[in-house]
């Protein structure tokens, strides 16, 4: 296994099959989804913020 970065400071890498003389397998595919899985929670965590933000509706409150 080989992983290092490039000089955008991406992450890149490659894992071997240890098949005579298949090619490596490119792990690009796997670090594209932890990428966008990160700006996918970074996205929630401001959405969530703006919806604890709003006021409670004042149907919402219990009647006692």
């Amino acid at each position: 296994m080989t992983i290092g970065q490039d000089a955008a400071g991406n992450i890149r890498g490659y894992i071997g099959t240890s098949i005579p003389g298949a090619s490596t397998v490119s792990l690009a595919p796997l670090f594209d989804r932890s990428r966008r899985l990160a700006e996918i929670e970074a996205q929630r965590s401001s959405l969530l913020g703006r919806i604890d933000a709003q006021p409670a509706h004042p149907w919402g409150k219990a009647r006692t």
